[in-house]
């Protein structure tokens, strides 16, 4: 089938999965100038591909589990160089595996525990992963299997702390999590060591927790949205410190949506909490602003998939007119434009997984013609940023 186009230099990448169906790829995840993503191409499964940019260098790099199973990669996190992620075997048990791009050198690391939300911190990822001598608790992996060892068991015994959420931000992890002393989910710390691994603050004494969730780093800050005098979402940042972690004026954020793009903090907000739109801050109560009214009125536009592109936020929006497309912004109401419309008028194209690699940046879009099928936007497509 011919290459597709789009006005901007979007074009689809390749045709994986022939017809209507598309291989849905997701996970789009950058590793030394190649692109790897999990993608179904409708006769291995799901599985792990890799991708330089171009219809040649698009391939299936391993069928784990040979025949239209596939081992359901997800979780991928690059860590020292290395791809680590989470699939199943053919009895559908989530082990966790890392690969080099080659059909050798995609191994198994460890097996017998359930990981996942893996995040990489220097050489090593962190995550969570569940054992039945000691419950779900908190795990790193340098890529052995001598190296791949439980941190902590902040619950001791079968129970679970259940360590949700976790995010690097400079050379430390961010997680929230339950303990039997503590009561609630609150903030938690690790800097990869089972001695660094530390309750931040307990920001509900008590039972009850401020359930810290949505975590996004700007410099050695951690963004989050807790509860702390109620059921409303407040946004709050800390440093590490119990001292230094404090609440950030009075907007409510939508919960998962704080994403970190050109030394700000973008998030979906609302002072009445219908009207959803673009919100950003900068860790002040008067550096808290909405970015644009991309619906005027009460209706909302309804930002999603936000995603940080450089110094751009990349995300998808709602219009009447042009349905959901795809679009960007660099924190000004000019800046905030449509980047492309892969399907004229009010039908939209549900783009999603905004990826950079290499001068590209990579999207996942339904033109109606080919399915949900892989696309992508040369940087220097891109204007310069006006913040």
């Amino acid at each position: 089938m011919a290459e597709r186009r789009h006005a901007g230099g979007t074009r689809r990448v390749d045709d994986i999965a022939p017809g209507l169906a598309g291989s849905d790829p997701q996970e789009l995840t950058p590793v030394g100038g190649l692109l790897y993503f999990s993608a179904d191409d409708g006769v291995h499964g799901r599985e792990l591909w890799k991708s330089d940019g171009t219809a040649a260098g698009t391939r299936l790099v391993e069928d784990n589990v040979p025949g239209p199973q596939g081992s359901a990669p997800r979780s991928l996190t690059v860590a020292d160089g290395k791809l680590f992620y989470v699939a199943v075997n053919a009895s559908y048990d989530a082990e966790l595996w890392k690969s080099d791009g080659t059909r050798g050198g995609t191994t198994r690391v460890k097996e017998g525990v359930a990981p996942w939300d893996l995040v990489a911190l220097g050489r090593l990822v962190i995550f969570t992963a569940y054992d039945p001598e000691t419950g779900s608790e908190l795990w790193r992996s340098n890529g052995t299997r001598a190296g791949t060892y439980r941190l902590a068991d902040l619950v001791p015994g079968p129970g679970s702390a259940n360590p949700i959420f976790l995010t690097a931000v400079g050379d430390k992890v961010y997680f929230a999590a339950f303990t039997t002393e503590f009561g609630g989910r609150e903030l938690f710390v690790t800097d990869g060591t089972s001695a660094g691994t530390r309750l931040v603050k307990d920001i509900v004494p008590g039972d009850e927790g401020s359930y810290p969730e949505g975590f996004v780093g700007l410099g050695d800050t951690v963004y989050f949205t807790a509860t702390s005098t109620g059921p409303t979402p407040e946004l709050w940042k800390s440093n590490g410190t119990a001292a230094g972690t404090v609440r950030v004026g009075t907007v409510s954020p939508v919960p998962f949506s704080l994403v970190a793009a050109g030394g700000q903090v973008f998030f979906r907000g609302g002072a009445d909490g219908v009207d959803v739109e673009l919100w950003r801050t900068q860790g002040t109560a008067s550096g808290t602003r909405r970015v644009k009214d991309i619906v005027p009125g009460p209706e909302s536009s309804d930002p999603q998939d936000m995603t940080a592109v450089g110094d751009w936020l990349f995300f998808t929006a709602f219009q009447a007119d042009t349905g959901r497309e795809a679009w960007r912004s660099d924190g000004t109401e000019a800046g905030t434009v449509r980047v492309a419309e892969l399907v004229p008028g009010p039908l939209s194209s549900y783009p999603g997984g905004f990826t950079r690699s290499g001068s590209r940046v990579y999207f996942a879009g339904d033109d109606t013609v080919t399915g949900d099928e892989l696309w992508a936007l040369p940087l220097a497509c891109l204007p310069p940023s006006r913040k």
